[in-house]
């Protein structure tokens, strides 16, 4: 028995309703939206003859908190309908300001102009049709014609949210650099999964020709290259601000990811409030018992400063009709895209920099970062969490 087509059914785990605008993803190539009745149809896929399952990948917001349907050929062939119940999604922040900004200071610090300042984010890709992000020109794997599409993964779109959002009306949230110049460097495979260092470096160097000040990396890698030291090394080179999370982990091994470990970048580890502690953690708090460091955040010498990295809030992908969709996600690459936005202030603030030598520009800014950051007294820490302005010794109050 043979059918034309297999059906996905999507509804919110609480309310029941249907939800649309859900990506459904089979065997990380094939994917498709649902609709209004969270309604998303593929034709019947070939039997596998590797004999492992049909993986159908679904998600609402942030592509690391996906549910993940498994099955065989067999059931394929047998079951016509397969319902799934996604979790329910937070409402954003007040005002759009999250508490990740009232952490660094950046919601009462005051706010620069960013004009002539480039961000490049190397990461799944930016949904460049959103009216919260000034997206102004892109990398594609490599392509020479640049398709500004929505794409599959929402990580770019959301961590291009933390470092450049801005807000329109009363939606939106606000980055730490709102409204800056965005290039939308995608490296990664179409559904967001992989990227081969062949296209990373093809990236990095069409940063450093489109004259980036400042380079997000919304990846990690546990071995070692040295064709990709080489091209981070041109980057700093260039005058290009590096910044690169830490990188998650789940197992003991806790040693920092490259990019983040070559001494060309801005390594980045992910720090939370007291009050987000999830009931299975053992947190390593600060002296002042406001902060932690989560476990899943690598940590090591090589780490400047930390950063909101739980549970923060920022936007994805928007969905046809032109809603706009908010996520919250844990993760070093959400703190290292703070810090991203940051280093974009020093170089707004600090003019005096841009005429200094490229390769002194690097170490200027992770000079200020650390020596504003406000120490934790936690090892695996570096200098401490991120702040904008003034060293203080008293933590933050967040309202």
């Amino acid at each position: 028995m043979t059918v034309d087509a297999i059906t996905i059914v999507v509804r919110d785990s609480v309310t029941g309703d249907p939800v649309s605008g859900a990506m459904v993803v089979l065997n990380g190539d094939d994917h498709s939206l649902t609709n209004s009745d969270g309604v998303a149809r593929f034709r019947q896929p070939c039997s596998r003859s590797d004999g492992k399952f049909h993986e159908f990948l679904i998600f609402r917001g942030m592509e690391f908190k996906p549910f993940l349907l498994s099955v065989s050929h067999t059931q394929l062939v047998g079951i016509r309908t397969f319902p799934v119940l996604l979790e329910g999604q937070l409402p954003p922040p007040a005002m759009g300001i999250g508490w990740g900004l009232q952490a660094i200071g950046a919601d009462v610090s005051p706010l620069p102009s960013f004009d002539g300042i480039k961000v490049g984010i190397l990461d799944t890709g930016i949904d460049s049709s959103h009216p919260g992000l000034n997206v102004i020109d892109g990398f594609n794997q490599g392509n020479d014609a640049y398709p500004f599409s929505r794409p599959i993964s929402p990580h770019g779109t959301f961590t291009a949210g933390l470092i450049g959002g801005k807000r329109r009306g009363d939606q939106g949230i606000v980055g730490v650099a709102p409204g800056v110049d965005l290039l939308d460097i995608r490296v990664f495979d179409p559904a967001g999964i992989g990227a081969t260092r062949d296209v990373i470096c093809q990236g990095v160097r069409w940063a450093i020709s489109r004259g980036a000040q400042i380079l997000y990396v919304g990846l990690g890698s546990e071995t070692y290259s040295e064709m990709e030291e080489r091209v981070w090394r041109e980057a700093y080179d260039a005058g290009i601000v590096v910044v690169a999370p830490a990188g998650n982990t789940m197992s003991d091994h806790k040693e920092v990811l490259y990019p983040a470990r070559y001494v060309s970048t801005i390594c980045v580890a992910a720090c939370g409030r007291n009050t987000d502690v999830p009931p299975d953690e053992q947190p390593r708090l600060s002296k002042d018992g406001a902060w932690f460091l989560p476990s899943f955040s690598r940590r090591g010498p090589e780490v400047d400063v930390v950063a909101p990295g739980v549970a923060v809030c920022s936007i994805v992908p928007g969905q046809p009709g032109g809603k706009t969709l908010y996520d919250h996600c844990s993760g070093t690459s959400q703190a290292a895209a703070f810090v991203a936005g940051v280093a974009a202030r020093i170089l707004a603030t600090h003019p005096e920099i841009k005429n200094v030598c490229p390769k002194e520009k690097t170490e200027l800014v992770r000079a200020l970062l650390r020596t504003n950051a406000l120490p934790l007294g936690i090892t695996g820490s570096g200098a401490g969490l991120c702040r904008l302005g003034g060293n203080t010794t008293s933590p933050l109050i967040i309202q």
